[in-house]
């Protein structure tokens, strides 16, 4: 069953649970992670605990020997709570047996996510025609559609602005759908005070955060745990520019890393997962982004993400020294990757 890009949104808060299982693929693999976790979250149930109630398998594996999802699929968790199963990596085909089983499945939430897939995949074409397996494509967005994300963004966080600035911005922005969310979030933060924006506004931030500084050398240093390096590199780089402008980018460093590496747990080379990037990353960078993503988890990263926004509120709130406020979160950063060697 195709569910229409319209339901897509109310589907993934609760209508995967009138389906046995939901294929979840695309070209678009922000997008893709964005609803397998949000449909991995939403089943989630009271005092839901991941270690006994969610376990990822190889699609692959399982496509081979469905016995490996059998005895998942039946077993019964000692808290009573529907098991969640994320088949990840998925191929283009799909076995008639897997099929079966995923079709009577009455007793865990399974979802399956794959990469584009061709109209005569099996695989696609058995969650398409099936009245009990469900079917969300995930594209790139159009250029319509980012602009109603960036209007949603906008309402959201009380963010007045007009044609023109939403036309700018979406000039901008790439297709795809995380990048894009993580632009606009980045946008709402600078203006959070003002909470107005004129095209002169728009056009002196793109200026401001795409600034001819390079921090290339001190993430090389951060990654590497070279702490005193990192922090002698910054001293340096906040005589050229202001302490914001640093951040946004340490920022911008950190979100790229999350959507490489939610693209690699869909099952994508490392370097697809880099080549998807947008602006594309600078050869000689690629080697700190593989030392990052080897040392990272996910949710590290997030915490890292969360932490540089809070980080930009207090340099914007707090009335101290705003060197002393970074070196201080460089310093966390840097034992954080000192003690993943």
């Amino acid at each position: 069953m195709k569910i229409p890009p319209k339901e897509i949104a109310s589907f993934t808060e609760s209508g995967f649970k009138k389906y046995s299982a939901t294929l979840v693929y695309g070209n678009d693999y922000g997008l893709i992670s964005e609803k397998v976790q949000k449909i991995i979250k939403n089943s989630q149930e009271a005092n839901f605990d991941e270690s006994f109630n969610f376990i990822k398998l190889d699609y692959d594996e399982v496509n081979s020997d469905i016995s490996k999802l059998e005895s998942e699929i039946y077993s019964i968790c000692f808290n009573q709570h529907r098991k969640i199963i994320h088949l990840a990596h998925a191929s283009a085909s799909m076995k008639a047996e897997l099929k079966e089983m995923l079709e009577n499945n009455s007793s865990s939430i399974v979802v399956v996510s794959s990469e584009e897939l061709k109209p005569t995949s099996t695989l696609r074409k058995a969650f398409e025609n099936s009245k009990n397996l469900a079917c969300v494509a995930c594209y790139h967005n159009s250029t319509a559609e980012i602009g109603q994300l960036i209007k949603k963004i906008f309402d959201n966080n009380g963010i007045v602005s007009d044609y023109n600035v939403h036309k700018y911005i979406e000039q901008k922005l790439g297709n795809d759908h995380q990048i894009a969310i993580n632009e606009i979030n980045k946008i709402c933060l600078y203006f959070a005070d003002t909470k107005k924006i004129s095209l002169d506004d728009i056009v002196s931030f793109y200026t401001d955060t795409n600034s001819e500084i390079s921090l290339d050398n001190f993430f090389e240093n951060l990654v590497h745990g070279k702490i005193a390096k990192a922090l002698s590199e910054i001293h340096y780089l906040s005589l050229q520019t202001n302490h914001i402008t640093i951040v946004r980018q340490i920022l911008s460093f950190f979100q790229r890393l999350e959507s490489i590496k939610a693209s690699i747990s869909l099952g994508l080379s490392q370097q697809q997962a880099m080549a998807q990037i947008k602006p594309p990353i600078f050869y000689k960078a690629q080697p700190t982004y593989t030392k990052a993503i080897s040392k990272l988890q996910l949710r590290t990263i997030e915490k890292l993400i969360s932490k540089t926004i809070q980080l930009e509120i207090q340099l914007k709130t707090i009335y101290i020294n705003p060197q002393i406020i970074l070196d201080k979160f460089i310093l966390e950063i840097g034992r954080l990757f000192t003690n993943l060697k």
